[in-house]
């Protein structure tokens, strides 16, 4: 399961045995998360308004958060996370127009949390031989661009993964732990870093 919000998780199972990938939070993790792309989208933007990149583009389609940006009274606060993490959307609307910097930031998102999944895919035990099914959710991943090119990284890392629809949501997945396991599952229900 790789669940992809402001942050990103993955979870990876197969016979009793689990893993848990990033997590880490905004600071040291949480690579392509929604917060990743809107920061990077943001930092890309601002530096082609000074000159230090070469893709105007960035700077109109996103004039309204770099002028967001400046407005803030503090520009690593809470409020700045925030701005970043209602920024994704636009980043990937910005690809999908086909925004050169905004597509490139994208497919670097979607390796990364490949990575991420694959990852937890072989800290459960998982081989390159194997077919796991991977579950991709959350808002950034509504994206059908943004979906379908994790699936692919997945896919080139592991050709006989198959992308499954989730069977259900967050409070599906925590009633059924409750009810299916009674004894803790290190790191599924731990927040360990490995």
């Amino acid at each position: 399961m790789l669940s992809v919000g402001g942050g990103v998780v993955a979870i990876g199972g197969m016979n009793g045995k689990f893993a848990h990938r990033d997590g880490l939070g905004n600071t040291f993790g949480d690579e392509g998360s929604g917060f990743w792309l809107g920061k990077l989208a943001i930092t890309k933007a601002l530096a082609c308004s000074q000159g230090r990149g070469d893709d105007p583009e960035m700077v109109d389609y996103f004039k309204d958060e770099i002028a967001e940006y400046f407005a803030l009274e503090i520009r690593n606060s809470v409020d700045a996370v925030n701005l970043a993490t209602r920024t994704a959307k636009r980043v990937l609307d910005a690809a999908d127009a086909g925004v050169s910097t905004a597509t490139a930031i994208v497919d670097e998102g979607a390796y990364l949390l490949a990575q991420t999944a694959v990852s937890a895919w072989y800290g459960c035990g998982g081989t390159k031989a194997d077919s796991p099914e991977f579950v991709i959710k959350g808002g950034p991943v509504r994206n059908a661009t943004y979906s379908t090119k994790i699936a692919l990284e997945i896919n080139a890392k592991l050709p006989n993964a198959v992308i499954v629809q989730s069977a259900g949501d967050n409070l599906d997945g925590a009633t059924w732990i409750a009810n299916n396991l009674r004894h803790d599952a290190p790191p599924l229900l731990l927040w360990a870093g490995l």
